[in-house]
């Protein structure tokens, strides 16, 4: 058993020895007229008609960055590319022991193969130190490494839940179709060394091959944004201020209630400026999320235009009577009407004490009668149901503004609700 073992590692150790090649071997190959009658600017077919196939498999590193405002990508990764010269193929010969080697690019015929959606330069791939490996059939395998800017075409409708889906596309710009023909060997990108990256995550990838004046092979890729960052700086605090303006109505009137829905409407005119500086400057598509804070900007324009209205309503009271269409409006929005009721009965709507309380209305109220006694002045002796006066019901322009109160607040929530349903339910079921 153990000598079968012997002779099994014996033949195995032969077999390395019989297929290695030596330095001298390379060199006597170089210097033959396989290399020594090449010229690189002889397309590597032996019948010039026929076309070069060309395979190309791109491998992906890292995502560096994508840039909304410029619509550019970047990336860092590599292309495997391989193809057949038929002008130095060796297989057979005095060098056949000799199975494959390594030179520069720039010394051999290469594809030219262009990053055609590049948005720096439309140059031939490859640094000039690159190797490629040359195998004695003419199977020639390059690997260039690639830093890449390409242009993308945005869609920020859903920002911050956008899925945006990118090509990168290779074509070989120097050769027409019937001459050079690109080809994946692969249906996906390769994602083996692939780093994370904290704003983006890849979700998919596919492989495109077209042929036209030039054939073209496209990687797409799609990438989902990570949305907490923005979630937390910028969707939550818009949805709080906007929902905090319509609570000017339930403070007191005297307690700064200008100055505070005004520091909310500027606040959200800040966020606004916020989302313009990292959105593309494009009318089409426009991103939800803008459309979100217009609105929440307009809805707190209006909430400081009521809060103004009803702080001067308030304040005028005394000043003139209440007029009799605008009595008939407060009883209108008491819903009297619909039960039979005047605007002067004697008994307030449930769930009007809380707001009496709150605007300390003890003494002024359209629903409160004031009894008033008066006494006469000549002295005469009479009962007491003749020394009092018939109660005589008041309305107030604090009633009017208090009732306003009520009123715009459910209007706010009304409008505000209805904000959320066009804009963030959308933008929620992309997410």
């Amino acid at each position: 058993m153990s000598v079968g073992i012997f002779l099994v590692v014996i033949s195995s150790s032969l077999s390395v020895a019989l297929a290695a090649w030596t330095a001298t071997d390379v060199t006597n190959l170089l210097a033959s007229t396989t290399f020594t009658g090449y010229d690189k600017r002889i397309r590597p077919r032996q019948t010039q008609s026929d076309v070069v196939n060309v395979y190309m498999k791109f491998g992906l590193t890292a995502i560096t960055g994508l840039d909304e405002i410029g619509g550019t990508l970047y990336l860092v990764g590599y292309l495997d590319v391989t193809w057949k010269d038929e002008l130095i193929a060796w297989a057979s010969g005095s060098h056949a022991s000799v199975e494959e080697i390594m030179m520069s690019h720039t010394d051999i015929w290469t594809p030219a193969v262009t990053l055609y959606t590049s948005v720096s330069s439309l140059s031939e791939l490859g640094a000039s130190d690159d190797p490629v490996t040359i195998q004695k059939d003419g199977t020639i395998k390059w690997r260039p490494g690639l830093v890449i800017e390409s242009g993308c075409a945005i869609d920020v409708s859903f920002y911050p839940f956008d899925t945006q889906t990118c090509s990168i596309t290779f074509l070989p710009w120097q050769y027409s179709s019937d001459l050079v023909h690109l080809m994946p060997n692969a249906t996906e990108v390769d994602t083996t060394l692939l780093q994370d990256n904290s704003e983006w995550v890849l979700k998919e990838t596919s492989v495109k091959n077209t042929s036209g004046v030039f054939t073209e092979v496209s990687f797409e890729l799609t990438l989902k944004r990570r949305p907490q960052y923005f979630i937390l700086n910028m969707v939550l605090p818009i949805i709080l201020i906007g929902f905090l303006n319509g609570f000017v109505f339930v403070m007191p009137f005297d307690q700064g209630r200008v100055g505070f829905i005004i520091t909310g409407f500027l606040s959200i005119g800040v966020f606004l400026t916020v989302i313009a500086d990292v959105l593309p400057k494009s009318s089409n598509p426009m991103s939800l999320l803008a459309y979100f804070i217009i609105w929440q900007l307009m809805l707190g324009a209006l909430c400081t235009l009521e809060a103004i209205l009803t702080l001067k309503i308030y304040h005028r009271h005394g000043k003139m009577p209440l007029p009799p269409s605008l009595k008939k409006f407060l009883s209108v929005l008491w819903c009297y009407p619909c039960r039979g009721k005047s605007v002067e009965d004697e008994k307030p709507p449930k769930g009007y004490t809380f707001y009496r309380k709150r605007y300390q209305l003890h003494d002024v109220s359209v629903f409160v009668k004031e009894f008033k006694m008066k006494k006469k002045t000549d002295g005469e002796d009479k009962d007491d149901t003749e020394m009092k006066e018939k109660p005589e019901p008041k309305v107030s322009w604090k009633t009017l503004g208090s009732t306003l109160d009520i009123f715009f607040f459910f209007i706010f929530i009304v409008l505000n609700i209805a904000i959320y349903m066009m804009f963030l339910v959308p933008l929620a079921n992309a997410a």
